[in-house]
């Protein structure tokens, strides 16, 4: 299971390319070594007299100019130019993906509901059919279980949310093709009663576990068990069955 100790090392690689990649560049811009200079022996002491060079044949005047001969070649500057518009490209598209996962989160926290139209928690609950409120009860079960054995902390949180999201995706709702697990697991949370702040825990203890270097402790697990409490709670109990995943 992935915790944060592969994002750090992730890190640490791309930062030694880029270091590496630097020190190229700076070689390459340096150019070479202008070398040192030392005072000439005595016997290449220059007396002031220049001996006369010996004529020789006539050179033909150059036609290119220094400008010229500084240019570098053709295929060096196309190439230079390809990997400029190749880099502007990439940082394009994840500005634009940046941009319109930004705008999915908006639009899924904005209420589209007028004043008054907001159902209790109840009618929100009659929402979601027979079906998905099994798999969410089953969900919390996996998930109480995981907080509960003998996992490091990290892991724990990992396989808690997990669990969640593997019961969303058994509870029969069509999930859109641009959301992620993680954001349609989230919805299908909101639209139970359960106080939305409970889930938005349990996501951000989930979110520190896998993709930040944070250490998750006991107390973090404990967090996101009260956290799980509260969305079980919400849910009504099948008969025959024990509040598991709130305790």
């Amino acid at each position: 299971m992935a915790t944060g100790r592969g994002t750090t090392t992730g890190r640490r690689e791309l930062l030694v390319v880029l270091l590496a990649g630097i020190v190229v560049l700076v070689t390459v811009l340096a150019g070479p070594l202008v070398p040192r200079w030392h005072d000439a022996p005595s016997w290449l002491a220059f007396d002031g007299v220049l001996p006369t060079p010996p004529p020789g044949p006539t050179l033909p005047p150059s036609t290119g100019t220094a400008q010229d001969s500084l240019q570098a070649p053709a295929w060096v500057t196309q190439t230079v130019r390809w990997l400029v518009l190749a880099t502007l490209a990439v940082l394009v598209f994840l500005l634009l993906r940046f941009l319109y996962r930004l705008v999915q989160q908006r639009l899924g926290s904005v209420d589209t509901g007028g004043p008054g139209d907001e159902p209790a928690g109840g009618a929100v609950l009659d929402a979601l059919d027979d079906v998905t409120q099994a798999a969410l009860q089953e969900g919390y079960l996996d998930a109480g279980r995981a907080l509960r054995d003998e996992l490091p902390p990290g892991d724990a949180v990992i396989a808690a949310w997990l669990a969640l999201e593997h019961a969303a995706g058994r509870g029969g709702v069509e999930r859109e093709p641009a959301a992620t697990a993680t954001e349609f697991t989230l919805a299908l949370l909101d639209r139970t009663p359960a106080d939305p702040a409970a889930a938005r825990t349990l996501l951000r203890l989930y979110h520190r576990a896998r993709f930040s270097d944070h250490e998750i402790r006991p107390g973090d697990v404990a967090a996101a068990r009260a956290a799980l409490g509260v969305l079980a709670a919400a849910l009504p109990r099948p008969a025959g069955t024990t509040r598991e995943a709130a305790s």
